[in-house]
């Protein structure tokens, strides 16, 4: 019989399946320099970018941004290097001023060291203006040129208005740079589906990794006791936790527990019920511990990708989620979560409520985790990285002489 698990359910203590910096690289590859958008806040993207350089261990990260004390300490690991726009202090507690200039920054930026550039972009670090080949990892095509109700709701009225004179020729320049990219990667098909409308591109689908390791120890969380309904995100506009907070009135009889940070905190302080609480920021061992002692993730959020399901998975928790976006792509309701249609809190209680109560196969859901790991993702990499450069050569060598 498989082993089941319980609604609150104890420690997993598998080993992860990530590797680390020093067994990855099983052959040559070309020399790499990762360009992420900005390195100033912990979210999926920043995790997908310490991916990457444990793909490629002797890559260089460049970046418009970077605030250590703001992003994952295992940054301060990297060879980082950043763009003159990091000199302001005002843009890195707020990359979102930096807008108008973002893009000419990055168009600026020349890499003499790397033979190709694998982009990590939302938005920016695919206009890099140097000709080595590139391979752009997309995120997700510009929400703020092209979806950008639900993401400027945190700017102000300035913010707004500078974006709907600057839009017309962000648009432009987003466009050029990224049908100029030798290879686009998306990370989920509703990303590759909205690439597809946004450039009439077709593009490569490569599921992202960089979730947290469940090998490691874990500090609990004080004050809270375990059992409790687990949400983590960043708080901001996009990710809809005004439907969380609908969730956690519509059920009072449960706790709930919102790690996070974001411009929003203010706001969910004042409409949270009594069992919801928020805490902020923590970090990975603090982390561990609440996938450990939770007993269902939730998220609201629309998501085009969205890597806690995965998270959850590997340390044995079921998801209830919304079904839409990157959740369709790796939440399996058989193996580890519900999917649910459309927007109705009464329906998305009564998931949770379900999720709880419901048995799960633990042993399934690890396994699911593991099969979209990071030996996968640094695999799939590359290969598309040794392909581009096999189609354009590299600096001062043949193709050839570069793969040997």
């Amino acid at each position: 019989m498989k082993p089941m698990v319980s609604p609150t359910m104890g420690p997993v203590r598998a080993e992860p399946a990530v590797p680390t910096r020093s067994v990855v690289a099983v052959r040559p590859v070309p020399r790499v320099a990762i360009v992420h958008d900005y390195l100033t806040q912990m979210g999926g993207a920043e995790r997908v970018v310490l991916a990457m350089s444990r793909a490629f261990p002797e890559a260089t990260v460049h970046t418009a941004l970077y605030d250590p004390g703001g992003t994952f300490p295992e940054f301060a690991d990297l060879d980082v290097r950043t763009l003159g726009l990091n000199r302001f202090g005002f843009l890195r507690r707020d990359h979102r001023r930096a807008l108008p200039v973002l893009a000419r920054a990055f168009a600026g930026l020349e890499i003499d060291d790397a033979d190709v550039v694998l982009c990590s972009s939302s938005g920016w670090a695919h206009m890099i203006g140097d000709d080595l080949p590139r391979v752009v990892y997309c995120h997700h095509p510009a929400r703020w040129l092209h979806r950008p109700d639900p993401y400027v709701g945190g700017f102000g009225p300035l913010a707004r208005a500078g974006l709907r004179v600057l839009g017309p020729g962000l648009r432009r320049r987003d466009h050029r740079a990224m049908l100029g990219a030798g290879t686009v990667v998306a990370n989920s098909n509703t990303t590759a589906r909205m690439i597809r409308r946004v450039y009439g591109l077709e593009a490569r689908v490569v599921a992202p990794a960089g979730t947290l390791g469940v090998g490691g120890v874990d500090r609990a969380l004080g004050g809270i006791r375990p059992g409790f309904v687990l949400c983590i995100s960043r708080l901001v506009g996009h990710k809809r936790l005004d439907r969380l907070v609908a969730v956690a009135r519509a059920m009072p009889e449960r706790r709930f527990l919102l790690i996070g940070e974001g411009p929003m905190r203010g706001a969910l302080d004042r409409s949270a019920p009594s069992n919801l609480r928020l805490i902020g920021r923590v970090d990975d061992d603090q982390l561990r511990w609440a996938y450990r002692n939770c007993s269902v993730v939730v998220s609201t959020a629309q998501e085009d990708f969205g890597l806690t399901p995965l998270e959850a998975a590997g340390f044995g928790v079921p998801v209830v989620v919304p079904a839409e976006g990157g959740f369709l792509d790796h939440v399996d309701p058989e193996v580890n979560g519900i999917l649910v249609p459309g927007w109705n809190v009464n329906r998305f209680a009564a998931a949770v409520a379900t999720a709880v109560t419901r048995s799960w196969d633990r042993t399934a859901m690890v396994n699911h985790a593991r099969r979209m790991g990071e030996y996968r993702f640094a695999a799939d990499l590359r290969e598309l990285v040794c392909e581009s450069v096999g189609r354009t050569g590299v600096r001062g060598k043949r193709p050839t002489e570069a793969m040997r």
